[in-house]
């Protein structure tokens, strides 16, 4: 038989979570063409190197809200990634995070790859962990 967890008891064990792994994290960006998959390990992708590029250090997550469809949510402070000019040009195919030991904890492949070649291109992303495992991150 099937049993339920209350949403208070979700967004505690979020909470846990969000302050043992994903606090002092820090998200990537790849520029391989790559489709991450359960079995991904960081070797399967390649760090971006676009000039100005350096990995978003996530150092605080919002507490714990619940979605409506009832699984709790922890989303990162803004992540900022901004070329400085031409030098080094990539196309970004997709992004990763780690935990705070620099584990894999998840990964994803944006809907379209994003240039990122000219000075003042830039992207800004929010993480959002959720309750279930699931992983995704907005553009804003």
């Amino acid at each position: 038989m099937d049993g339920i967890t209350t949403k208070i008891a979700r967004r505690k064990l979020l909470l846990a979570v969000k302050t043992a792994v994903l606090d002092t994290g820090e998200l990537n960006l790849y520029q391989n063409d790559y489709t991450p998959n359960s079995e991904t390990v960081l070797a399967d992708m390649t760090v971006a190197d676009f000039s100005g590029y350096g990995a978003a250090a996530i150092a605080d997550w919002n507490d714990p809200a619940t979605e409506p469809d009832g699984r709790a949510v922890v989303t990162s402070t803004m992540c900022v990634f901004a070329s400085t000019g031409p030098t080094i040009q990539n196309t970004i195919f997709g992004w990763w995070l780690t935990d705070t030991d620099g584990l894999l904890v998840g990964a994803g492949r944006f809907d379209n790859p994003i240039s990122m070649a000219d000075l003042g291109d830039q992207m800004l992303a929010v993480v959002e962990y959720y309750s279930d495992g699931s992983l995704t991150i907005e553009l804003v």
